[in-house]
């Protein structure tokens, strides 16, 4: 008995010590668990540069409306219609709809400053950059797979008539499941000092939900392609160079830009002076993607077959050709070299053309032989002006027969204005010289001396 009694409390403290070693076990792996749970509550708020190209269209849609918005009200409080003010309710709501409550609380916004405390200014705006953060409201939200997203979108506001430019930076909350967004406005964050580092956590939405209203829906199953991208890096191009000459000039190839415009920019201000009129009517109509080892190439073809050449190196990140003869492009090198004589003739005309086109007078020029200068175009200016009187102002090569003497090749062809579809015929004499160079001559009719 006083054995069995003995066994009976062994057991008992080894029940004990069981259970106890079971609930650290679990209260440890709770813990790392925990632990596990907050570095990845932490990671998944950290900003980072958006990849994807929904991201970047989402955000360009929502802060379209914001800027809609803003504007909406702006014009009716600047009218002169007493009716208009006292009936611009509509107005204020847009914009009032899409500022969250404690937005509005911090800053005292009311339907009567809206515009004023929470407002885009009148000014273009163009989008530099966007981060991306996940806003966690919990752990159970997170373990959820909780579907707010905060975007900081940082932009330049250009001014209308003096073109001056200031930076800013907007916070836009997205809400997948409700499919609503929510703007945090410049004046927020400044007020708040906000840390908006690339790497650092941003946790500025509490809320579960973005509650949905009349105005502040956004479309998220629009599906986007590559060609939206062709599409949007030609439209920035040309706000760039309506609005922001020195951005445009910065966003172009580095040997692209040394070879055209030797680096100059009051060059590339006579160019857009130029051709501005061709540029900012450009459509895409066509688009030709590649890759390369350090960058994706679209090639834009727009309606009057103008190529644009975006080298993108991240999404929106990317570097501008504006012509095909400046520099020899490695797909230029791959067919000249592969090429025969006929072949090689046909693409440098081609270029001599395209920069007559381009009214590149300069590099059409150096292209004539010594002694065909000296005797009709002894200047640069001469040549310009007999290329203006004779040449159409927009050409395009249609068709031609080729023929040599030993080295001098003959090629005459057919050239189509492009707007008027007048033809005319040229005959070109060319030399090839080493690697893609050339010097040419063409006939000079009776009466164009």
């Amino acid at each position: 008995m006083k054995h069995l009694k003995t066994i009976i409390v062994f057991l008992i403290l080894f029940i004990i010590i069981i259970l106890g070693l079971i609930l650290f076990l679990l209260s440890s792996t709770k813990k790392n668990n925990e632990v596990k749970l907050e570095e990845a509550f932490t990671q998944a708020n950290q900003m980072k540069e958006i990849s994807k190209l929904e991201d970047y269209f989402y955000v360009k849609n929502c802060m379209d409306k914001y800027k809609m918005y803003s504007l909406d009200l702006y014009y009716l409080l600047k009218s002169e219609n007493s009716n208009a003010i006292n009936g611009a309710d509509e107005y204020r709501q847009e914009l009032i709809g899409i500022i969250p409550d404690f937005v509005k609380s911090s800053l005292g916004i009311n339907s009567n400053n809206a515009y004023e405390l929470a407002g885009l200014p009148d000014k273009q705006l163009r989008i530099d950059n966007i981060y991306k953060s996940m806003q966690t409201v919990n752990k159970v939200a997170y373990e959820n797979e909780t579907e707010i997203y905060a975007y900081v979108v940082e932009s330049t506001l250009i001014d209308n008539s003096t073109y001056e430019k200031e930076k800013n930076t907007t916070i836009l909350i997205t809400d997948l499941n409700t499919l609503t967004f929510c703007i945090i406005p410049q004046s927020y964050i400044t007020k708040n000092n906000l840390n908006l580092n690339e790497e650092d956590a941003l946790k500025i939405y509490q809320d579960k939900t973005i509650p949905k209203n009349n105005y502040n829906g956004f479309n998220y199953n629009v599906s986007y392609k590559q060609e939206d991208v062709a599409k949007e890096y030609l439209e920035r191009m040309k706000f760039n160079l309506r609005y922001d000459v020195e951005g445009a000039f910065d966003s172009l190839d580095e040997e692209y830009r040394k070879a055209r415009f030797d680096n100059d920019i009051d060059l590339f201000r006579e160019y857009i002076k130029n051709n501005g009129t061709k540029l900012l009517k450009a459509t895409a109509k066509k688009y030709q993607l590649t890759e390369a080892d350090n960058y994706n190439q679209y090639v834009v073809i727009d309606q009057n077959g103008k190529e644009y050449i975006f080298r993108e190196t991240e999404l929106m990140k990317y570097n501008i050709i504006l012509d095909t003869y400046s520099i020899d492009l490695p797909e230029f090198l791959e067919k000249y070299n592969s090429g025969n004589e006929k072949s090689k003739v046909a693409m440098n005309i081609s270029k001599f053309i395209e920069a007559i086109n381009e009214k590149d007078y300069k590099y059409a020029y150096s292209k004539l032989a010594d002694g065909f200068k000296q005797n009709y175009f002894k200047t640069e200016e001469s040549f310009e002006t007999y290329v203006k009187n004779n040449f159409f102002e927009d050409s395009e090569l249609v068709s031609g027969s080729f023929s040599n003497q030993a080295t001098t090749y003959i090629y005459k062809i057919t050239i189509k204005d492009k707007e008027t579809e007048e033809l005319q015929e040229q005959n070109f004499i060319m030399q090839l010289g080493e690697g893609t160079d050339f010097e040419m001559s063409f006939e000079i009719k009776p009466g164009e001396e």
